[in-house]
């Protein structure tokens, strides 16, 4: 918990930005225009002179707004307060390894200049790229460090539309920002549309938008339009708190996907949803499934699971062995997992017995 909270809290504000003034020198370009249909954070808007992304809250969260304007013809004038991009995207730094899942299917690691929580990067492929392209730790515990980000000059940083870092902004220290929200959408497809914007970004729109509906095209013809029967629970308390997924949240929405129903769907909101350890106790005996994703070390059982407290051994669940577990000190769910929910989707229908012939990836049964 203590590892993924370093790695998605925000470290610098809505205020981040860098205006680029009337008379910089960019280079036009061509573009294929690709739409989205699924995503609600970002939105993709073409004109003759240029492209405007948008990026934005979702209906229920703190509103934040943001945009850049990829300049298509180089003799068109903008004005000074529009954040305008030459399009030509060698150099870029990001506050969470989530975005990397994108940057990794455009075949652009080499790109990345800075990562915050660099040691604690999952993804395989990124470490083996990151060995020769040596990308500098941008964070210092909750703070950005400042020098070092200047030093990279980047031609984009990828941040979090939320929370301060306590050190000026990136507008008063000449850099440029795009805020990323993609963990906002409430659903893994939505989610991994967001690879249509780094497309556009990398000038790789074809090859993003390609990915996209393949991906997509998988995965509606393996989700369930009806359910098994069974309800299920999530996740492991956190101190004396316990705190479950709200019932429109992305994650739910993936189990859902697989013919799961949730133990608490009549809650409203769209904020976690905080439940007792007493009252877990009791719908634990009673729910069908559990489903932790969490960090372990070693090879995690249920034995190690009833140690951390005996009052598990008393859930349904463990009785019936429908424990779904994703340990993410192994398994890349927060990175490569964005990329192939199809996957993941598979993971949940053969472990519920839907799927038959399937080898797990990302979740396996906890014995």
């Amino acid at each position: 918990m203590k590892v993924l909270m370093y790695l998605l809290i925000p470290l610098i504000g809505i205020g981040c930005i860098r205006h680029a003034e009337v008379n910089d020198e960019v280079e036009g370009f061509d573009y294929q225009e690709i739409g989205v249909s699924e995503a609600q954070g970002f939105e993709i808007n073409y004109s003759d002179n240029y492209i405007t992304l948008i990026t934005k809250s979702i209906d229920g969260n703190t509103f934040f707004r943001d945009s850049l304007v990829i300049i298509t013809n180089p003799t068109f004038k903008f004005d000074k307060e529009v954040k305008t991009f030459s399009g030509n995207t060698e150099s870029v730094v990001v506050q969470s390894s989530t975005h990397l899942s994108f940057i990794q299917a455009l075949n652009t690691l080499e790109t990345v200049a800075g990562v915050c929580g660099l040691k604690y990067v999952v993804n395989q492929e990124a470490n083996e790229v990151f060995v020769n392209s040596q990308p500098k730790e941008i964070c210092n515990a909750d703070q950005m460090a400042k020098e070092v980000l200047i030093g990279l000059n980047p031609d984009i940083i990828f941040s979090y539309p939320f929370g301060t870092s306590g050190v000026e902004t990136y507008e008063e220290v000449g850099l440029r920002s795009l805020m990323i929200a993609e963990y906002l959408e409430t659903d893994v497809i939505s989610r991994l549309e967001w690879i249509k914007l780094f497309g556009i970004l990398y000038k790789k729109e074809n090859e993003a938008n390609s990915y996209f509906e393949s991906v997509k095209s998988e995965y509606e013809n393996l989700k369930l339009d009806s359910t098994i029967g069974f309800n299920f629970i999530m996740n492991l308390p956190f101190e004396d708190n316990w705190y479950m997924p709200a019932p429109n949240s992305l994650i739910v929405n993936l189990f859902k996907d697989a013919g799961l129903n949730y133990y608490y769907e009549d809650r409203a909101g769209t904020e976690n949803i905080l439940v007792s350890q007493e009252q877990v106790w009791l719908d634990g005996s009673k729910s069908d499934v559990w489903i932790i994703i969490a960090q372990r070390e070693g090879d995690f059982t249920k034995q190690d699971l009833m140690n951390e407290n005996p009052a598990y051994g008393e859930f349904k669940s463990f009785k019936t062995d429908q424990i779904y577990f994703c340990n993410t000190l192994k398994k890349d769910y927060f990175g490569q997992g964005i990329l192939e929910p199809q996957v993941l989707l598979k993971d949940i229908l053969f472990l519920n017995g839907t799927l038959k012939d399937h080898s797990p990836v990302y979740f396996e049964r906890l014995k």
